[in-house]
């Protein structure tokens, strides 16, 4: 219960930071991770591309965001 409060917190935060400065590619990656570590894979492989998107030497968000692809089963192995 506690931790679900504690999660619901975070992302409301993450989310008015994002209303303030919407093109902060590091809140977007801790958001796909908060949505990632709660199993919303969807939520998060759109949020670790957006702050790919908004900066795209962000190294810790393409390994995220593979990690979520991989787990949501759209990672294909190059060959």
């Amino acid at each position: 219960m506690l931790l679900e409060l504690l999660i619901i917190r975070a992302v409301s935060s993450y989310l008015r930071a994002l209303a303030l400065n919407p093109k902060h590619a590091v809140v977007h990656g801790n958001l796909a991770c908060v949505y990632y570590g709660q199993g919303h894979l969807d939520l998060a492989i759109e949020t670790y591309k957006r702050a790919i998107e908004l900066q795209p030497t962000f190294s810790d968000a393409y390994c995220n965001l593979a990690n979520a692809l991989k787990e949501s089963g759209l990672l294909i192995e190059a060959d």
